[in-house]
């Protein structure tokens, strides 16, 4: 198709068949009696992975895009701040909010996990104390710290 870095003809659609792209999936795809479609599966694995994946119950990941489905995505499109308040179809700006509310959902649960180590340090008298997590002082006039 590439020769001398000139194509030899033009390089046709970037999803072929067989590719899986989430941008296309609405309400209504794999329904029965319709196969459930591995694409609305990857939605829904993704709402799961957001947070939201309760409202896919009680059938959860089945391939079959309904309104629980698109509640889920939905909500997971407003908890990264967008506006809209219905949906029914994967579009570009769906697949990225998606992703960011997977993202977001992550980075709270590793924040959520990481432990505080306790901060020891060399009392008077040369003991350790472990110093209290926080500590208020009230300043008034000039202070001088030595280290």
């Amino acid at each position: 198709m590439v020769k001398n870095g000139m194509f030899s003809q033009a390089p046709g659609p970037i999803n072929v068949e067989g590719e899986s792209s989430l941008l296309g999936f609405r309400e209504g795809d794999g329904l029965k009696p319709a196969e459930p479609v591995e694409g609305v599966k990857a939605v829904q694995r993704l709402i799961v992975a957001a947070g939201f994946g309760e409202v896919l119950e009680p059938d959860g990941v089945d391939g079959r895009w309904g309104p629980a489905t698109s509640e889920g995505l939905l909500r997971a499109r407003q908890y990264v701040g967008s506006g809209v308040e219905s949906i029914k179809s994967m579009t570009g700006e769906s697949v990225a909010q998606l992703i960011r509310a997977c993202a977001r959902r992550e980075a709270e649960r590793a924040v959520k996990n990481v432990k505080h180590p306790e901060c020891k340090c060399s009392g008077e008298g040369g003991g350790d104390v472990t110093l209290p997590k926080t500590e208020t002082v009230e300043v008034s006039g000039q202070m001088t710290i030595k280290r």
